[in-house]
């Protein structure tokens, strides 16, 4: 961990949330929930949630990107539900539309 002060506040913090933590409780699982338990929610509390690390590269209301994802899914049921020639051939050309779309949009 690099920042210390984050480093050090979740040292302090376990410490106390161990010290009250009664070990001799209950069951060998339920002693086990226990500790993940308090250790997740210390480790929640001091560091946060970790956020997304990638930004989308395309626009979530793109109207073109949607119904060609919306073709995709139907030719896709419709060849699980009748698996013929046709149908995979519809479902392939279904899915390289949407790659050729998303691709154009990835190079914009």
């Amino acid at each position: 961990m690099k920042d210390q002060t984050k480093k050090e506040q979740l040292k302090k913090d376990m410490e106390v949330k161990l010290a009250h933590w009664d070990s001799t409780d209950g069951d060998m699982e339920q002693r086990w929930e226990d500790l993940k338990e308090t250790v997740y929610s210390t480790a929640s509390q001091v560091l946060g949630k970790q956020g997304g690390k990638h930004q989308d590269w395309f626009a979530k209301h793109d109207m073109s990107l949607q119904k060609l994802v919306e073709e995709r899914d139907k030719a896709r049921q419709a060849s699980f539900q009748c698996n013929t020639t046709s149908k995979r051939k519809t479902y392939r050309k279904a899915q390289s539309n949407l790659q050729r779309y998303t691709r154009e949009m990835k190079s914009r």
